[in-house]
């Protein structure tokens, strides 16, 4: 059984290796994402004003 429960967490830190990611291009499309379609945006945008956002 710790055999079993060696190898199980061995295989899972492999398999979480990080990933290549471009953190900064995908923070741009979430932003224009949401500014672009979420409905409450202007709202929130004249509530808390530019300087919040």
């Amino acid at each position: 059984m710790k055999k079993l429960i060696i190898f199980f967490f061995i295989g899972l830190t492999f398999s979480l290796q990080a990933q290549e990611c471009n953190c900064t291009e995908n923070f741009k499309w979430v932003k224009k994402t949401f500014v672009e379609n979420y409905a409450g945006f202007s709202l929130v945008i004249s509530n808390k004003g530019n300087s919040e956002y």
